[in-house]
């Protein structure tokens, strides 16, 4: 719940010093400048902030003892959001590809079984 308070916190820091620094250029004359120069680094860094406190709602059921016990595959330096949406896409493909390669490797199935079941599982929330 902390993190909460820290991430708003620091949303809201950015975004007053966005406001700050272009009102402090506008009162020095120099607000085309500072938007020439300036913004395009600030909105960047606003938008870096954004999507390092807000977290991912994943697209599928996870809060079941099923997907509990399932066994995936995860990158080294993986966040568990960027995990979330590589798995949302790969469920996602799976229900238009019958191949569902991605889900394959994600979940280092060897059968197609093994994937239909996996689907089944998270199947509550996708259609929704």
């Amino acid at each position: 719940c902390i993190f909460r308070y820290f991430a708003r916190v620091l949303q809201v820091l950015t975004t007053l010093t966005i406001f700050g620094l272009m009102s402090y250029a506008f009162a020095e004359g120099r607000f085309w400048w500072a938007v020439e120069n300036c913004l395009t680094s600030l909105l960047i860094v606003a938008l870096s902030v954004r999507s390092f406190t807000i977290p991912y709602k994943p697209k599928f059921e996870y809060r079941s003892d099923d997907f509990a016990k399932t066994t995936f595959v995860r990158k080294y330096f993986e966040t568990s959001n960027s995990f979330g949406q590589r798995l949302s896409s790969a469920l996602l493909q799976s229900q238009r590809c019958p191949g569902a390669f991605l889900l394959k490797k994600l979940l280092r199935a060897k059968k197609d079984a093994d994937v239909k079941r996996f689907r089944a599982i998270c199947s509550t929330r996708i259609a929704k």
